[in-house]
């Protein structure tokens, strides 16, 4: 399964966090942080958690927790996506 998402990505370490404008990466589109729990009072509350976890050398499973209506939202869309249905 894939789900084409076509939008400007930011990424960065937990290093480099606290001397980013995270508001203003924000505003420009997603952004994926290694270790976010590192930076836990620097995340905005309304926020959309993806985890990865290893299964094994080849599989990985994603699991997902939204924080906020716009991301309640968003998952919504990513779980109709995935799995169909109304």
């Amino acid at each position: 399964m894939s789900i084409d998402v076509r939008t400007k990505v930011s990424f960065f370490s937990t290093l480099e966090a606290e001397e980013l404008d995270l508001d203003s990466m924000l505003a420009q589109g997603p952004l994926l942080i290694e270790w976010p729990e590192r930076i836990d009072g620097l995340v905005p509350d309304e926020r959309l958690w993806v985890k990865l976890e290893h299964i094994d050398e080849e599989e990985r499973e994603m699991k997902f927790k939204a924080s906020g209506k716009r991301y309640d939202d968003l998952l919504e869309i990513i779980r109709h996506a995935a799995y169909g249905g109304d």
